[in-house]
């Protein structure tokens, strides 16, 4: 009895103005207040429509998120809960003696459809009508004053729901600030965001708040992902996990050389904002970097022509930016920065270009695991916003120097322009034309030293490729694998209902036609596996792959 009455005095302590209605000793279900939409409009004609307040709803102890604009409650089903279609219900409101009725029971067909069902809250003389619509994926809530700006960061209440079979810790609440983010996609109304979690200090002080969000690693920076000129909504994330699950620690060091994502759904100010992907960056924290900018700096190639970087007049390389160590951290004496950070950059290359013709010592500059896996997987994925025939861009590097040289570590990012999808211009709708390369174009990395180790010893290195993508495809390549994740892709986006919210919340995004669902991808990704199966000379019985 105490327990039940530490409940009630939770819930009611939420508000002084809220009024439990529903005892929670008798733990309802859903079930127990569905009627028609018929009976509720019958029961409903003799009682008064009133604006009412908008009641606080838990369904199994998940406090259901309100998106104020379209007066709907959002519920997401927890995985795996035997209860998760007809929760339990605790509802507090401000109506006098009110009561709860539901239009329909919760479905997978109703969830998939994005079909809302109808609740009303009513008592003997009035009613109010509101929305509930059910997800399957997590929900995020960013609560922030003012503009959204990517010059400058805004203070904002971050809370996230996450519904995970396996997850420690459903509910997460901090302080933070955000931004928005990405070059080509602030031409869009559907803006990328970063954000930094914050926690308070003793004497009104911030620190950084490092946690896990949805079973990734712990961290204070993640970053909100927007998909808006994806047709599927998949690319970036499937490239990206791929790698993770695949190539990530493949190198010398061990070093983790990708970030992951998984989907959620955001709201924005109390307002639905659609689907999102969320993912800590590609940064010095997730390499296990130094601080000594001597030894380990990390590079990001915005633009990066030819294979040898020329200095400029700052004695810095154009198409190329300094992520690790920030840059002025460590200025030169003259005030300025550039010269120190780049130093390590320029010795490197300055090493590689003059043994270009010697495979030996190349090698000794060069992590060859990690390489032939960034020559493989870009090749697989299509990655035209990475390489070019004579630039690469898109790419991080990492170079760790140590007693017997210095190596470099590739490592993929935005991988948006992948399996077919090419820039376009003003050609197409949202600049970015869906399926426009074929599935029988390889795309490989030209620039750079393995591509010269390539011309140096063409046989060695070409059965060196061979053989790690024959380790690939019966592993984590394989058609099993790869049609397993993309299974489950398609059921975190479609079947959630989330694509279909998409589609209603930004109607001049990119879209596939929603029937369709993931099929026109899995095509084209399994006749990429084909012709790259072809080019390494890679042989087995095909996988029966399911419709």
């Amino acid at each position: 009895m105490r327990t039940r009455l530490r409940s009630v005095f939770f819930i009611i302590s939420l508000s002084a103005l809220l009024i439990v209605l529903i005892s929670f000793d008798k733990r309802p279900r859903i079930s127990d207040y569905v009627t028609s939409v018929n009976e509720m409009a019958e029961e409903m004609s003799a009682l008064n429509l009133k604006a009412i307040t908008p009641p606080i709803i838990y369904f199994d102890e998940e406090r259901l998120f309100f998106d104020k604009k379209s007066n709907t409650f959002y519920y997401s089903v927890t995985e795996g809960s035997k209860s998760g279609l007809d929760p339990h219900i605790l509802l507090s409101t401000t109506l006098p003696d009110a009561r709860i009725m539901f239009s329909s029971l919760i479905t997978e067909e109703l969830i998939a459809g994005n079909t809302p069902v109808l609740l009303s809250i009513y008592n003997k003389t009035d009613y109010g009508i509101f929305f509930l619509k059910v997800t399957t994926l997590p929900m995020i809530n960013i609560d922030c004053s003012g503009t959204i700006e990517s010059t400058a960061n805004s203070e904002m209440n971050f809370t996230i729901f996450d519904n995970g079979r396996t997850c420690e810790r459903r509910l997460v609440e901090s302080k933070g600030t955000i931004h928005t983010r990405g070059a080509t996609s602030s031409l869009y109304p559907k803006s990328n965001y970063h954000i930094s979690l914050k926690m308070d200090l003793p004497g009104g002080s911030l620190r950084n708040n490092n946690v896990s969000l949805l079973g990734m690693r712990q961290d204070d920076d993640w970053l909100l992902y927007a998909a808006y000129s994806d047709p599927e909504k998949i690319r970036n994330v499937f490239s990206q996990n791929l790698w993770y699950e695949s190539c990530l620690t493949d190198n010398s060091y061990r070093k983790t050389t990708g970030t992951q994502y998984r989907y959620a759904e955001l709201f924005l100010n109390g307002e639905y904002n659609g689907l999102y992907a969320v993912c800590p960056p590609i940064d010095e924290k997730m390499l296990e970097l130094s601080g000594d900018l001597s030894k380990q700096v990390l590079y990001k190639y915005q633009y990066f022509i030819g294979d040898y970087p020329e200095k400029n007049e700052n004695n810095t390389a154009d198409g190329v930016v300094i992520k690790h160590p920030t840059p002025g951290e460590a200025p030169d004496s003259d005030g300025s920065y550039g010269k120190r950070e780049y130093r390590l950059f320029f010795k490197y290359f300055d090493y590689l270009n003059s043994h270009r013709d010697d495979n030996e010592l190349l090698a000794k500059g060069i992590d060859m695991d990690n390489a032939i896996d960034f020559q493989l997987f870009i090749n697989l994925v299509q990655g035209v916003d990475q390489v070019r025939p004579d630039s690469v861009k898109n790419i991080y590097l990492a170079l760790i120097k140590e007693k017997d040289g210095i190596k470099g570590l590739y490592c993929p990012w935005d991988l948006n322009l992948t399996w077919g999808n090419l820039w376009a211009g003003d050609i197409v709708h949202n600049m970015v034309g869906s399926y426009y390369l074929s599935a029988e174009e390889n795309f490989e990395l030209n620039c750079g030293y393995l591509p010269q180790m390539i011309k140096n010893d063409r046989a060695g290195l070409t059965k060196a490729l061979s053989d790690k993508y024959a380790a690939l495809r019966t592993g984590a390549w394989s058609d099993e694998n790869i049609l397993a994740m993309l299974d489950d892709y398609e059921k975190r986006i479609f079947d959630s209902g989330a694509y279909l919210r998409e589609m209603e919340r930004w109607p001049d995004a990119t879209f596939e036609d929603p029937s369709l669902k993931l099929s026109s991808f899995k095509e084209y990704v399994f006749k990429r596996l084909e012709v790259c199966d072809r080019a390494y000379g890679f042989e087995r019985e095909r996988a029966h792959l399911a419709e």
